[in-house]
């Protein structure tokens, strides 16, 4: 297989600059050049929840210049005049209330939609975070009122599935990675008037998703010498053991791989 290995360790008990940080999910989420359309060089604070809070807004003003995303929505509406299909249970009870109108279900070209709803819960709960920059939660504030026809929604996990990103909305793939992350990085206080900012940088197990991905995008963009993949590494013994089944699988962070070399990287937070 080979002789080569690596090991990258970042260690969090030094300080880390509060863009690189930036940076580094921008790359784990193979979202650069979106992520570079939001400055973030003015951010002084050293505090997550302002970062991410600069990027949110920068970013809804960026989608709100460029024009905001829609969707074909199901309304169902008392209309004067027939449109789409008639829902013949509502249309009697108004005919029996003398009401000159009948319901109708049909779709219609909407803003709101699952992605904008996200956009705007989260600017709405960011703002509310305890200790946040006081400019950057009015710019929240203003910013969620911008998507006045867009439903109030609770965030949720059901939700961001919900979301469908495609060629021509890419940029909303970045923002809604960013929504996501706050999410899960919020708490909501014990008297249910505002959010708390967990250290996301203390979560092993994400953290550790997150930087194996930047080291991976990282050399897909930085070198061309070596295929970047994932490689599954057999054990050398008999498949019709039944113990084998019993081995722990062995996976590689991340191979690098050209005609004459093989190097494993192993990443660690």
């Amino acid at each position: 297989m080979g002789r080569a290995a690596a090991v990258w360790v970042l260690n969090v008990e030094y300080p880390i600059p509060i863009q690189n940080l930036y940076y580094l999910f921008l790359c784990a989420w193979n979202r650069f050049e979106e992520g570079q359309a939001v400055d973030v060089g003015a951010v002084d604070s050293p505090e997550l929840y302002d970062l991410f809070a600069k990027v949110l807004a920068g970013g809804l003003k960026h989608l709100l210049r460029r024009g905001v995303d829609r969707g074909y929505v199901p309304v169902q509406e008392d209309l004067s005049r027939l449109r789409g299909r008639v829902s013949f249970r509502e249309s009697m009870e108004l005919i029996l209330r003398h009401v000159p109108r009948l319901n109708c279900e049909f779709d219609e070209l909407r803003r709101d939609i699952p992605a904008n709803r996200i956009l705007k819960a989260t600017a709405s709960r960011l703002a509310l975070v305890r200790g946040l920059d006081k400019e950057l939660a009015h710019d929240l504030r203003v910013l969620a009122k911008s998507f006045y026809d867009v439903t109030d929604v609770r965030l949720s996990r059901q939700l961001f599935r919900q979301v469908h990103i495609h060629r021509n909305n890419a940029f909303y793939d970045f923002l809604i990675k960013v929504c996501e992350l706050i999410f899960e990085s919020t708490l909501p206080e014990g008297r249910g008037d505002g959010y708390r900012f967990t250290d996301i940088l203390r979560d092993e197990r994400k953290m550790a998703r997150v930087f194996e991905d930047f080291v991976r995008n990282f050399l897909r963009l930085e070198q061309s010498q070596f295929r970047v993949t994932g490689l599954h590494l057999n054990w050398d013994a008999d498949v019709m053991d039944e113990q084998v089944a019993l081995l722990p699988s062995m996976r590689t962070d991340i191979h690098l791989e050209n005609a004459t070399r093989r190097v494993i990287i192993d990443t660690k937070w």
